[in-house]
């Protein structure tokens, strides 16, 4: 078994996302995203269909244009995703042309100042499930 640095992953993966954009579902079982930079992390990826988190924990302060352009994106879980220490959804799912329902009602957003343009040009979006 081998160790990287959160640097050195947070690189490749993003350039993997980035660079290629084949990835049409992705499941992040085990991907600790604790120490990671989210800001940006599924931009552009416009072949992605479906995302499914683990039980994960973001602590970035900001999670702006985390999806944003993803075009394709249809199917999103973010059951299990912890946000509580997130404070900025600036335009998280901006221009997320596909998704239709997204549901939030398990995140703690107490902690979130800005949701500006969070959901702008998801034309198809009917629904978001929210708590209290």
């Amino acid at each position: 078994m081998f160790s990287v640095s959160v640097e050195i992953f947070t690189m490749w993966l993003s350039k993997l996302l980035y660079q290629s954009c084949l990835i049409t579902h992705l499941r992040l079982p085990n991907i600790d995203l604790s120490k990671l930079k989210v800001r940006c992390l599924f931009r552009d990826c416009n072949r992605l269909k479906e995302i499914k988190f683990g039980k994960q924990t973001i602590n970035d302060y900001y999670a702006t244009q985390m999806f944003e352009s993803c075009y394709d994106l249809k199917n999103v879980d973010l059951y299990n995703l912890d946000v509580s220490k997130v404070g900025n959804m600036v335009n998280m799912f901006y221009n997320c042309k596909s998704l239709t329902i997204v549901d939030l009602s398990s995140w703690n957003m107490n902690n979130v100042q800005n949701m500006n343009k969070m959901f702008y040009w998801c034309s198809k979006l009917k629904s978001v499930i929210m708590k209290g």
